[in-house]
């Protein structure tokens, strides 16, 4: 007897196959969530180059096609009467560089703007600080040197924060320095990263505006 080939029973085979793996994803997604989210993570910092070029190529793309419409297409067929079929890839290239040189400098002048006011706010809180706290002991004394019994509870607590501050300074902060180097070393590699993946991320924007028709 020969034997005929159904395919319903490759479709329900095919579905019942699907289900379980579906069924097996989802009992492990809830079993165990820190392992996806970890791997979800670490696919989102591999791609971080790519949706940091997707994110300038949209904010510049706007200014890309402005500036090669009315600006740089006209010109580039003046400058290449002779050769006009060239003029939109030299019109697209003025373009695209225009736009990164407009968005380097709209967050460059950002940067100028914040870090300067940071640095004198924090400048004039250091410099004012002396005084603040002169100010501050000058009515502590004053106050405590009118009640004796005051003076002693003050020395009491002061002397009790001083073996406090000793002891964290011993058994708190000292055998916890390798940790905090290691923090400052990851935080270190991190803007490191941050900054390798912008300019990674330019690069690919360069590419993502000069084929804008096909990417965005």
């Amino acid at each position: 007897m020969k034997f005929k080939w159904d395919k319903k029973y490759l479709y329900a085979g095919v579905t019942a196959f699907l289900t379980a793996a579906c069924v097996l994803v989802l009992y492990w997604i809830v079993t165990d969530r820190s392992l996806l989210f970890s791997g979800l993570k670490k696919v989102l910092d591999t791609l971080n180059p790519l949706i940091y070029a997707l994110a300038f190529a949209f904010l510049l793309a706007p200014i890309c096609n402005w500036t090669e419409q009315r600006w740089f297409l006209p010109l580039s067929k003046k400058i290449l009467k002779k050769n006009p079929q060239s003029a939109p890839r030299l019109a697209r290239g003025f373009s695209v560089t225009l736009s990164l040189v407009c968005g380097i400098a709209v967050v460059s002048a950002i940067i100028w703007l914040v870090i300067p006011q940071t640095y004198k706010s924090i400048e004039t809180l250091i410099t004012a600080a002396p005084d603040y706290i002169e100010a501050a002991l000058t009515r502590l004394e004053k106050w405590v040197t009118s009640d004796s019994k005051t003076e002693a509870q003050l020395l009491t607590a002061v002397d009790s924060l001083y073996n406090n501050a000793l002891d964290w300074l011993k058994n708190g902060l000292i055998p916890k320095m390798d940790d905090i180097v290691v923090q400052i070393t990851a935080g270190v590699v991190g803007t490191v990263k941050v900054v390798f993946d912008v300019v990674v991320g330019l690069v690919i924007t360069i590419y993502l505006l000069a084929d804008k028709e096909n990417f965005l």
